[in-house]
């Protein structure tokens, strides 16, 4: 397992740090937690594929937890992915999914489940699973296990 921050510098940005956003490299799949602004640079600079990016977790729908995921489903688009992406949300992640979409303009070809998630496991794999816990913020949102 290989853990990527690819920032950790909470709501705003500083010269040395990037809004938070990590990586978890396990068996060779890519799972992203959250998709801030310049999250596209960071996994260029960290060295991972954007084509091998399985799933994106969003813990809530705050500004600097989703408005790099435009970004990096229009680059996933030019790269050609042809696999399909998991992304996961709380309640409305479908709805949030489409209106970056729209608001890229973009022609994804690939396919994308968007999966609303809710307290406890969320992801199941051979070797590992992904559980959701509630957390107090203002807005639905979750943290990771």
């Amino acid at each position: 397992m290989e853990i990527t921050f690819l920032g950790t510098g909470a709501a705003m940005p500083t010269v040395e740090r990037n809004l938070s956003a990590v990586n978890i490299n396990f068996e060779g799949g890519n799972y992203l937690f959250d998709a801030p602004e310049c999250v596209q640079r960071q996994i260029v600079k960290a060295g991972i594929s954007y084509l091998k990016i399985n799933a994106i977790f969003l813990s809530h729908f705050h500004a600097d937890h989703i408005l790099g995921l435009t970004g990096l489903l229009a680059t996933m688009v030019m790269q050609d992915r042809q696999k399909e992406l998991y992304i996961f949300g709380p309640k409305g992640v479908n709805e949030k999914v489409n209106e970056m979409i729209k608001l890229g303009k973009l022609n994804v070809d690939f396919e994308i489940i968007a999966k609303e998630i809710k307290e406890g496991v969320i992801l199941k794999e051979k070797n590992f699973r992904i559980e959701a816990v509630r957390l107090k913020h203002g807005c639905k949102c979750y943290g990771f296990i």
